[in-house]
């Protein structure tokens, strides 16, 4: 009976999968069909089912080809699945729908060194700031990746400074300022 819901499924769950029920009654020829599948999405992520939002999300995608805002859902939906790739190649399609976007070149870079694209992301970064020199994420980033690798650190310095700028008391920039001269004194025996 309804007063004791099964023990196999929560009562948020049968109202998720009852209102999945109705969106996909919703035709693709109605006006409210990318809505509905965008209101899936976020219903699914809640419920932490991102592989079957993805199904969704990607049915609003093939309606609106060029909408920026899908394209985003979707490239996040790739990566918390574990699909690099795709999440990139829908990153790459952003940046060439909004160049100007430094956001979008941030997201890129990410997703590029996380499939140990290393250079790759090193130029998206770059865009990021050149786009946007106050971009303090892409600052601290790329300057972070350069202590990682040892290259330039007088570059990553200058870089991780500026994004401080930015934030002063954030705790990953801090932590990137530490990396920096842990690694500047293994350099110099310092």
């Amino acid at each position: 009976s309804d007063l004791f819901p099964s023990h196999d499924m929560s009562a948020g769950q049968k109202k998720v999968s009852e209102a999945l029920g109705q969106i996909q009654k919703i035709s693709d020829s109605s006006d409210l069909y990318v809505d509905s599948r965008i209101l899936a999405v976020i219903l699914l992520q809640q419920e932490k089912r991102s592989k079957e939002a993805l199904v969704y999300i990607e049915q609003a995608v093939v309606k609106k080809q060029s909408d920026p805002k899908l394209i985003s859902m979707q490239a996040s939906l790739f990566a918390e699945v574990g699909e690099i790739s795709r999440a990139t190649d829908a990153v790459k399609k952003l940046t060439e729908l909004s160049p100007g976007q430094d956001k979008n070149f941030f997201m890129l870079g990410v997703y590029l060194d996380q499939a140990d694209r290393k250079q790759e992301a090193e130029v998206a970064m770059r865009k990021a700031i050149e786009i946007n020199p106050n971009n303090a994420a892409a600052l601290n980033y790329l300057g972070y990746s350069l202590v990682e690798r040892n290259e330039n650190l007088l570059e990553a310095e200058s870089l991780i400074r500026r994004a401080l700028q930015q934030d002063k008391d954030n705790g990953y920039y801090l932590d990137s300022l530490a990396w920096l001269y842990y690694a500047k004194a293994i350099v110099t025996g310092k």
